[in-house]
């Protein structure tokens, strides 16, 4: 597939025009991976950009523990696009089988979001999507502690639950923390 149309069909890059794709096309370049190849690795900061999977597989891991998998048309990296330079990668990306991806680098494209407000919205929306999944998950890790171990809950953030929960701010956290 051509990197426009595994762009196109990435939920981040969906509703950007075809200009708007030939310029993130333009700042794209494509990569592989085999299996068991390390992509990302935890407390890094030198993997500066972002991937989307045009196939294969790859695994998301903290602390040796899974968090979760992407596929076709899926996408991680992101937050290393907009956060301060020099911000540690929060888990390890691992592929699991032979991997096609795109990778989009930092730099190239915080110029394509400067210039472009449809694509910063893009980003924006997938962004606070992903943060309200985060929550949610918070949310029902945090209704499985038993009432005796309700001062307890910053220790259940811990290792793998806190990697997979990595958009959680101290704000919501603590409104977590409070049960509101």
């Amino acid at each position: 597939m051509e990197v426009r149309e595994v762009l196109r069909q990435t939920s981040l890059f969906a509703g950007l025009s075809d200009a708007q794709l030939a310029e993130l096309e333009r700042a794209a370049h494509p990569v592989t991976y085999s299996p068991g190849e390390l992509i990302v690795e935890a407390g890094t900061t030198d993997a500066l950009g972002m991937w989307v999977v045009n196939d294969g597989e790859v695994e998301v891991s903290t602390e040796g523990y899974a968090v979760t998998r992407f596929g076709p048309g899926e996408y991680f990296g992101e937050l290393a696009l907009v956060a301060p330079l020099g911000t540690a990668r929060s888990a390890d990306v691992r592929a699991i089988s032979q991997v096609a991806a795109i990778h989009l680098a930092r730099e190239a494209f915080r110029r394509l979001i400067a210039a472009s407000p449809a694509l910063a919205m893009a980003v924006v929306g997938e962004l606070a999507a992903r943060l309200q999944r985060t929550n949610d998950l918070v949310g029902r890790l945090v209704a499985l502690v038993p009432a005796h171990q309700a001062g307890k809950v910053d220790d259940l953030l811990t290792g793998a639950e806190a990697a997979a929960v990595p958009l959680l701010g101290p704000i919501e956290f603590a409104l977590i923390r409070e049960g509101t």
